[in-house]
């Protein structure tokens, strides 16, 4: 079921993006590491799939990212 993750994925995108926003209006050190996490998790994306990874890997990594986000924008 490759539509449910990718669904999930879309959703707590979602929740992380609203709850940076804000964020970044007032603080700079917010965006900056905005940033630098969509790189680190670009190159790890890459490295999954010179590995031979599947597109399901790409997103449960995706999905763990959100979710570290997740909780340290609580």
């Amino acid at each position: 079921m490759f539509w449910f993750p990718l669904a999930m994925l879309a959703l707590e995108a979602g929740e992380v993006i609203a709850r940076r926003v804000p964020k970044i209006g007032i603080d700079q050190a917010e965006t900056r590491l905005m940033m630098t996490e969509k790189v680190s998790v670009g190159f790890d994306v890459f490295a999954i799939l010179a590995r031979g990874g599947t597109c399901d890997q790409v997103i449960e990594h995706y999905r763990q990212a959100i979710a570290t986000n997740a909780l340290r924008l609580k």
